[in-house]
This record gives C-alpha cells, sequence and structure tokens, in this order.
C-alpha cells in the first residue's frame, strides 16, 4: 500500500515537471518567432523608406589676390589746344590763265562805305576817304595780287602802299618768307594774303600825309580772317 502510493507522487512529479519543461519549450519558441517577425517588419519599413542621396558639401574657390596695384589714371596737365582748321587739298577750279584777282571789279556804295567788288573779292573803305582821293588800287600783270595804295604819297615818289593783296593757290606758301603779312581770307581754291610794308611809305615831313596814312594803314590792320571787323572777303 505505501509502495503504491510512493509510486503514484512520484509520477505526478514527473508529470509535472513533464508539462513545465513543454510549456517552457514553447513560450520560448515563441518568444524567437516574434522577434523575427519584428525583424522582418523592421526591414520592410526600412525598404519602403526613400533613399536620400548624398549631397555633396558646396565649395569655394578662392579668389586670387591681384599681383600689382591698379595704375590710376593720370589727369591732364596741360590745356587742350584748337585743332587746326582743316586745309582742302582738292585742286584749283580755277586755272592760272584765267584768275584774275580783280576780274570784274567794280565801286558802289552803301551806308558811308564804298564796296570794291569782283567776281573774286570784296573791299569795303571808308567812302569819304575813297572821295577825297586816299584811296587808290592796282593789279599786277600777272593778276594775282591788287595793291591798295595812298595816291598823295604814291605820286610824290614815296610808295604809298598800304596793303597788298595777294591770291595763292592751295599748296603754294611762298608768303611764308615775307616779314609782314597775314591771311586775309581761305577759300576752297585760293589762300588770300595780305602783305604790309615795313618801310615808311609816306613823305615823313608832311604831317598831312602822315596823319592820313596812319589812319589808312589802321584800317588796313583789320583785314585778317580772324578778325570780326575785316574789310576783306573772298567767294567763288
Amino acid at each position: 500500500m505505501n509502495r503504491d502510493k510512493k509510486t503514484g507522487i512520484l509520477l505526478g512529479a514527473v508529470a509535472v515537471l513533464l508539462v513545465i519543461v513543454v510549456g517552457l519549450g514553447v513560450f520560448l519558441i515563441g518568444m524567437k518567432l516574434g522577434q523575427k517577425k519584428g525583424e522582418s517588419r523592421d526591414i520592410a519599413a526600412a525598404e519602403d523608406l526613400p533613399v536620400q542621396e548624398e549631397t555633396p558639401a558646396l565649395t569655394r574657390k578662392p579668389t586670387a589676390a591681384p599681383t600689382e596695384k591698379p595704375t590710376p589714371t593720370a589727369a591732364p596737365t596741360s590745356t587742350p589746344t584748337q585743332a587746326p582748321t582743316a586745309v582742302p587739298t582738292q585742286p584749283s577750279s580755277v586755272s592760272s590763265d584765267s584768275y584774275r584777282i580783280d576780274a570784274g571789279l567794280r565801286e558802289w556804295t552803301s551806308q558811308g562805305l564804298v564796296f570794291l567788288q569782283g567776281d573774286y573779292i570784296t573791299l569795303y573803305v571808308n567812302a569819304e576817304d575813297y572821295n577825297n582821293g586816299l584811296i587808290g588800287w592796282e593789279a599786277n600783270a600777272e593778276g594775282d595780287s591788287l595793291k591798295i595804295y595812298y595816291p598823295k604819297a604814291h605820286d610824290s615818289g614815296h610808295g604809298g602802299t598800304v596793303v597788298t593783296l595777294m591770291a595763292f593757290d592751295w599748296g603754294e606758301n611762298g608768303y611764308e618768307n615775307f616779314p609782314n603779312y597775314k591771311i586775309a581770307c581761305l577759300t576752297e581754291n585760293k589762300k588770300y594774303i595780305a602783305m604790309f610794308p615795313t618801310d615808311v611809305q609816306y613823305n615823313p615831313n608832311d604831317s598831312v600825309q602822315a596823319e592820313e596814312y596812319a589812319r589808312l594803314r589802321q584800317w588796313a590792320s583789320n583785314i585778317d580772317q580772324d578778325n570780326s571787323s575785316n574789310p576783306f572777303s573772298a567767294h567763288e
């Protein structure tokens, strides 16, 4: 009787132990399966995420430092001069055979002035002096110069030249050797030069001649292309 009881107790203990072992095994297996499922979900979630491309770091090239200092523009140190007037270079349309400075020269009076006007030139003088015989004129044989003179001195052998107007073709510069001259006027084909005498052209012992000649020379001194009161002009 006692032996059977002990055997039953032992068998019961073995059965309980088996149940515990089996339950523990089932529990461990379940945990391992759950861990694998969790890893699978994490992997799937990771695969679904967009892959972020790697952005390269921005680089900045260093600016090269200048090797030389810029040279400042120098300020002008002098006042510019006016450019010379351009000189026409075309050949003359008036041949030396047909041109005469006194061509068509005639006189007419207007507003107290006497105008000597021809085909190529115009010269005005004081009407009172002209009418009183204080102004005379004559062209040379070649017809390229016109002398304005003081008749009283001229007729008494003292020259009397007040000014000589000379026509030069472009390219002729012989007047540059004259001791006293001015450019009277420029045209497309001619250069007109006013040449003034440098010696006494009247009787120095005659006070009347001295006074009248001085007045005429003062008038003639205005024959200058740069003078707004220039009494001489030329045309073609």
